[in-house]
């Protein structure tokens, strides 16, 4: 039996199915405490073959997805791997690895063995153990359980400035979640989204430029000047096949500042406190160029760099300074969506002509008429700010990924004189308050009464009704 190469699928039975990944996370006692789990075979596919490369294990750990992912010593030299589903992705930090020797097999322990001992096994494959963790999202989460989870491994070309042709296809896998996983558990296990009474939000999304095309700023305090500028700059060489870069970045304007580590942004996650006092490994900057992230893609595809790829969503810690006060406030902002063009077969002839691995593609590009896979918006071509908010309150900190959350409510009608009546969902134990205000062009809400606690599920309440026009929101409180 060869241990050396990697396994044609159908052709060599091969029976490893991830079992040592999962005996592997229950010696740990990880299973036990996990919410969800999720595990993928991996494989390079060709047109007409398809080798397996391993496989991949994943559980929700609190705020983190850890990872053990195995890889046929076939495919030791790889450029970068990526966590994929429709709407997010992030960076896997591989490593470089620990070689192992994974049974072929499901294993089955013998009944109290200790040291464990697995049945069944027909022989040991070699290759390399992987692991880490990524961050956690609630739109990752939900799209890992939908199963839109896959995991991608970018290879090398197999000739320095060879053709096309010569970039082979990504390792590849899609995540299955486990029967027993839930996600209002896996959901519950996040922490929750900062609530804000005060704050002032704005949404997107706004696209960063590619290669310095024409491109909106963000305007966090609403005033009508920009604060932060947006750019992009891609750079490619004259080789076959090209080699480019590209590069995504933020400039400030003069009253605006960024947090800053080093030369480029700090992206933090959600709860954080943004305020006069920084996070130990992070400055405030007023700069023309503050550097958020980039990839490098042509014989060597290298997913996204920085804080941003590393957590595939996160938020910039923003300090404005308006007439002599100091405002703090937050931008969010992710990587783009779909797979990159990388991924798909190759465009161009197989020079082994038909029956090889990459025979001739069609010039038709489907029914979408688009690279891409699944389609995507050309404007996404780099990060995207998906929406921002500020503390109108000079001098006054306030948390990543706060702002007001408003719950809907219901009208019953005028129940005593000079009262509206209204009933709203609650959460038992959660506090809440009512805010008003005059017309729609104002940007700040008056709380009126303080914060009040939720007893029940449901909550009435009766609002005055005053001979000027108003309007009112029920809202959330931390």
């Amino acid at each position: 039996m060869s241990l050396c190469g990697p396994r044609l699928r159908g052709v060599t039975k091969w029976g490893w199915r991830l079992g040592v990944l999962t005996f592997g996370l229950a010696a740990a006692g990880r299973l036990d405490a996990a919410s969800a789990f999720f595990r993928s075979q991996l494989s390079q596919d060709f047109s007409t073959i398809s080798l397996d490369a391993g496989g991949a294990s994943f559980f929700v750990d609190g705020d983190q997805l850890r990872f053990l992912l195995f890889l046929d010593e076939h495919f030791k030299q790889f450029c970068g791997a990526v966590l994929m589903t429709d709407s997010r992705q992030a960076v896997m930090p591989l490593g470089p690895g620990e070689f192992v020797f994974a049974p072929m097999c499901d294993p089955v322990q013998v009944p109290g063995s200790n040291p464990p001992v697995f049945l069944q096994c027909d022989g040991l494959r070699a290759g390399y153990s992987f692991s880490g963790t990524i961050p956690l999202n609630e739109t990752l989460v939900r799209e890992l359980f939908a199963g839109q989870g896959e995991v991608f491994i970018h290879l090398p070309a197999r000739g320095t400035n060879g053709p096309y042709w010569d970039i082979p296809p990504p390792v590849r896998g899609r995540l299955r979640v486990s029967p027993d996983s839930n996600l209002a558990t896996l959901l519950a296990g996040l922490p929750r989204t900062p609530r804000s009474l005060t704050a002032i939000a704005g949404s997107g999304p706004i696209y960063f430029p590619f290669n310095n095309w024409p491109s909106d700023g963000v305007d966090v305090d609403h005033d009508g000047v920009l604060d932060y500028g947006l750019r992009g700059l891609t750079l490619c060489t004259a080789s076959i096949p090209p080699e480019c870069s590209s590069m995504f970045g933020l400039t400030c304007a003069p009253h605006a500042e960024l947090l800053v580590r080093g030369v480029e942004a700090r992206v933090v996650g959600s709860g954080t406190w943004i305020g006069s006092a920084p996070p130990s490994d992070a400055l405030w900057v007023s700069s023309p160029s503050v550097a958020l992230t980039r990839n490098h893609s042509g014989s060597c595809f290298r997913p996204w760099s920085g804080d941003l790829g590393m957590q595939g969503e996160g938020y910039l810690g923003v300090r404005l300074r308006r007439d002599d006060h100091t405002h703090y406030g937050w931008i969010r902002v992710r990587l783009p969506r779909g797979k990159p063009l990388w991924t798909l077969p190759p465009y161009f002839p197989d020079p082994s002509g038909p029956g090889g691995f990459n025979p001739p593609r069609s010039a038709d590009l489907g029914p979408s008429g688009s690279l891409w896979e699944p389609p995507v918006s050309f404007a996404e071509m780099g990060p995207v700010i998906e929406d921002w908010a500020f503390e109108p309150e000079p001098d006054r900190p306030i948390r990543a990924g706060a702002r007001p959350f408003v719950v809907r409510f219901a009208l019953e009608g005028i129940q005593r004189e000079g009262y509206l009546r209204v009933s709203a969902p609650t959460e038992s134990g959660r506090a809440y308050a009512v805010q008003f205000k005059p017309d729609l062009s104002s940007a700040s809400w008056v709380t009126l009464g303080g914060l009040w606690l939720a007893g029940a599920t449901q909550a009435r309440l009766d609002l005055p009704i005053g001979t000027a026009q108003g309007f009112y929101r029920i809202v959330e409180a931390d």
